[in-house]
């Protein structure tokens, strides 16, 4: 106990002075407590949490941590590492009251532990205290910390750990690292720390290389014009050189050089022009394609596939004797099934469910993801051979050094293996060459199509071949759809009926997957070869509870979405309500709002409503009670406490699906909105984000609940009364530029239109929402669609109250430009109504040219005129003409070319179009 104190008398003599120093029994008190706590008693731990707990936020205590981890002798190693990680915890949640007094002895506190002889646990947690602390007060608070790591590296045994660090305070502080010149250093740190210690086949080396790798892949450190991105440019044929040489000096370094050759490619031309070195990495990169290595071979995979959707570099393979033939070897014995991806795939149709996944080659650590569909080589290579034949088209079949039609062969060598996994290797390989080599494919194609069909049909053929297939045959579905023997077309749509009854789910995903596609894009073949009947028949089966995992039910909603908006009239059965759409409803009332599913079953019945119209009248009073359910249960978590963080996706998309009950089921869905449910309608929730500012609603359900309210006011103009109060705060929307933003601005432009049709005074409004619009229409910061908006919503403006428009100069040019730029018929006739009104209100204005100039600009943009605004048009030019008198020819030769003649002729006959040329004389 002696021994101890003096020891931590001497670290704090070494620490410093001051009123945060604690005293020696402050500091034997901390180590005693935690070498005490590591005894495994549940009680004993549960104690010192608590006595953790209620010390992190004092300096002193943490000063006390600092000490007991920098001990070097007479503490336990555990507790220094258990002190240690305790201080980055406090780090992150106590740093200005606790942290911030001592970060300067923490600094020098940390840099001894890692320049000391020390276990690789304390290491590791001083490395992750320097890196907690840089990551929640930014690089600034260390500015100089790579000066202090750089010289530890010199030690091998802490070399890693100080490696690790430097990679993620890099990764954490990219944007300041590339602005400088720190990015430059930390690479050529880095490099020379590869060149000085490869030939020692140590754990830095490897460290090293990963960090390398990840700079190299960090879109916000190789940025354009970046730091690292000229240091890269200028040191590439030292790195070809220094990797080269480490990979020949053992093998342990491939997986990491390999990466850092395809992150390298980025590079390619100056690859290309450095022929030494991109010489060297072909043989290295073959070679490594072919291991038994999983990481080794992923990687290798990974950087062919990368390299072949480089048209340069593959064009230069396929001009070398025998290069690409190889390649295609390489990549061919890869697509194969490794023995873990089975067992992967056999044991995920064992689980219980399959959520939704993400394909993403990088991979992802949440929930959703799941193993059986991580990026595998076999993967890589049928993407690396797809890119092949896209860039070789036909050429791919035949490469140089091998017979005509080698490939072909190839393929058919292994469609006609015993053994399965060859087999479903031939399927993958037509697959993946379908679209680059379809011609070349086409005149086999009459008799390999029905081929694959007997292999599927097959109940014998492995489920794996049966599901690879269904996704070979999506690749040609047009040769399918457009050939004139229509039993194919309905063999194809039979099969895949039979294989998404399949037990085996990966054959149901693959072959749903096929459905749902063919559904987009063929629906009308399939209406008119008359299968929808026994596809009805074939879902009724597949919407039981149960049948499907999660993952293949989203598809399959995906694909019922397709039928019934393109079979609009054929689903409107009473069969297909039975046997389909009652289920689906039935499945969304008892979807729990965490379900991963609910998200694409809402988008499903959101498209049933506007597939079925009023046929979907039957399902309104449940749906809308589940859509009024996830907007309440929003709002009451957000009313329950400022710490609440509902889930707002659900009630984002509620209002949306909300939108098109109300346009496609007005008057049925009228008397919902206005009921009210728990002392609130859904109108008073949609309003809940303008007079509640202080919820702090998310701004997309702000949009979406803007975009209910203007179709409400779009479909019962009495709804704008309720909205006048609230204009000058949805205006205050307008701020910035984003969905909001327009979808406030289309509001507005409902809510003045319906006030104008119901005889309501707008002036006071529109002075003040046309000062706002006008405003953004000068400024000309906003995104174009914003403006658009803006503009339509002037336009309305004028048309309410054209002497209460403010600020006419500034937008006058900018509206008539906006007006002929918009497309649908209805805003374009009413912006360009409220457009005359402005004029013919400040007609005084037309004495300069602007006005003109824009007047003439909308006209031409109406590429369609509704009888209704072509008289305003010509009373319009009527009145200029009237009012220029003598310099009328000059204001005519402002109008731009486009102007229509026949309005013109109306005014002015001597401007009429001139006839038409004779026709020719008869021969």
């Amino acid at each position: 106990s002696y021994s101890f104190c003096t020891l931590l008398e001497e670290k704090k003599k070494k620490l410093g002075g001051g009123e945060m120093e604690p005293t020696v029994e402050q500091l034997q008190d901390v180590a005693r407590r935690l070498q005490a706590g590591l005894n495994p008693d549940p009680r004993v731990q549960g104690e010192l949490v608590e006595w953790l707990q209620t010390h992190s936020n004092n300096a002193v205590f943490n000063k006390c941590l600092l000490a007991v981890g920098a001990a070097a002798q007479g503490v336990d190693t555990r507790a220094r590492s258990l002190a240690l990680m305790q201080l980055k915890e406090n780090t992150k949640k106590y740093y200005k009251e606790a942290v911030e007094p001592i970060v300067t002895d923490m600094k020098q506190g940390l840099i001894s532990i890692l320049g000391s002889p020390s276990d690789k646990a304390i290491l590791k947690a001083a490395s992750t205290c320097i890196s907690t602390l840089i990551r929640t007060q930014g690089l600034a608070i260390w500015p100089d910390i790579f000066t202090h790591l750089w010289p530890l590296t010199s030690n091998p045994a802490h070399a890693p750990g100080i490696i690790r660090c430097v990679k993620e305070i890099a990764e954490d502080n990219a944007a300041q690292i590339d602005t400088g010149d720190q990015g430059r250093v930390v690479c050529g740190n880095l490099l020379n720390f590869i060149g000085s210690n490869y030939s020692s086949q140590d754990q830095g080396t490897i460290e090293a290389l990963r960090a390398v790798g990840y700079m190299l892949e960090s879109d916000s450190l190789v940025s354009p014009s970046s730091g690292i991105d000229k240091f890269v440019t200028e040191s590439l044929p030292q790195i070809l050189q220094l990797l080269h040489a480490a990979t020949s000096a053992h093998p342990m370094y491939l997986p990491e050089a390999v990466r850092i050759y395809r992150l390298l490619l980025s590079y390619y031309n100056e690859l290309i022009r450095i022929e030494p070195g991109f010489s060297e990495i072909l043989p290295v990169v073959f070679k490594a394609a072919q291991s038994s290595d999983e990481n080794l071979a992923m990687e290798a995979c990974e950087y062919w596939n990368e390299f072949c959707s480089i048209r340069t570099l593959v064009k230069k393979i396929a001009s070398t004797q025998g290069t690409l033939g190889d390649l295609l070897n390489v990549l061919m014995g890869k697509m194969l099934y490794s023995e873990l991806e089975i067992a992967m795939m056999d044991e995920a149709d064992e689980k219980d469910d399959i959520k939704p996944c993400s394909m993403s080659r990088f991979g992802d650590n949440s929930d959703d993801i799941e193993d059986v569909d991580q990026w595998t080589p076999r993967k890589a290579a049928a993407s690396a051979v797809d890119h092949l034949s896209a860039v070789l088209r036909e050429a791919v079949i035949s490469p140089m050094g091998h017979p005509q039609n080698w490939l072909l062969s190839e393929i058919d060598t292994r469609l006609k293996s015993p053994e399965w996994r060859v087999q479903e290797c031939g399927v993958l390989l037509l697959g993946a060459l379908s679209e680059g080599s379809y011609e070349a494919f086409l005149p086999l194609l009459p008799v390999m199509i029905p081929q694959l069909f007997a292999l599927a049909e097959n109940t014998s053929t492995h489920y794996l071949v049966s599901s690879i297939t269904c996704w070979s045959l999506s690749r040609y579905e047009h040769f399918i759809c457009s050939h004139p023997d229509t039993s194919i077309f309905t063999r194809y749509v039979k099969l895949l009926l039979q294989c998404m009854g399949m037990p085996k789910r990966r054959l149901q995903e693959m072959a749903v997957s096929s459905f749902a596609g063919l559904m987009e894009h063929n629906i009308r073949k399939v209406i008119s070869e008359g299968l929808v009947v026994p596809i009805i028949e074939k879902l009724s089966e597949l919407v039981t509870p149960g049948r499907y995992t999660t993952r293949n039910l989203v598809i399959l909603l995906d694909a019922i979405s397709a039928l019934v908006m393109g079979a609009r009239e054929e689903m409107n059965t009473q069969k297909a309500h039975e046997l389909v759409f009652k289920p689906v409803i039935e499945m969304l009332r008892s979807t729990r709002e965490d379900s991963p599913v609910l998200p694409r079953l809402l988008l499903t019945v959101r498209y049933m409503c506007q597939g079925l119209g009023p046929s979907f009248t039957q399902y309104l009073p449940s749906t809308y009670a589940f859509l009024q359910g996830l907007v309440g249960n929003y709002y009451e978590m957000l009313f329950s406490g400022p710490n609440a963080s509902p889930e707002w996706n659900h009630t984002q998309f509620a209002f949306v699906f909300l939108c098109t009950l109300v346009h496609e089921l007005p008057e049925q869905t009228k008397a919902l909105i206005t009921t009210q449910a728990k002392g609130a309608t859904m109108l008073d929730m949609a309003v809940l984000p303008i007079v509640k500012p202080e919820l702090n609603v998310e701004r997309p359900v702000i949009g979406s609940s803007f975009e209910f309210l203007a179709e409400c006011v779009r479909q019962f103009p009495d709804v704008a009364a309720s909205l006048v109060l609230h204009l000058e705060r949805i205006l205050g929307f307008t701020s910035v530029d984003d969905p909001v933003a327009i979808a406030a601005m289309d509001l507005l432009r409902e809510v003045l239109f319906a006030m104008k049709m119901c005889g309501v005074d707008t002036r006071h409004v529109v002075a003040v929402v046309s000062r706002r619009l006008a405003g953004l229409m000068l400024e000309r910061q906003f995104h174009s669609q914003a403006l658009q908006s803006a503009a339509m919503c002037l336009g309305v403006c004028g048309l309410a109250a054209p002497d209460s428009v403010g600020d006419v100069n500034s937008f006058i040019e900018g509206l008539g430009w906006h007006i002929s730029r918009e497309r649908e018929g209805r805003l374009k006739e009413l912006a360009f109504q409220g457009f005359l009104e402005i004029l013919n209100t400040h007609f005084s204005l037309c004495s300069s040219p602007q006005p003109i100039v824009a007047f003439g600009t909308a006209v031409a943009g109406l590429h369609t005129r509704p009888g209704s605004i072509v008289p305003g048009i010509v009373a319009f030019l009527a009145r200029l003409k009237e009012f220029t008198g003598h310099q009328w020819p000059s204001v005519v030769n402002l109008l731009p070319p486009a102007f229509p003649v026949d309005i013109m002729s109306k005014v002015d006959p001597t401007r009429a179009a001139p006839p038409p040329p004779p026709p020719p004389p008869p021969r």
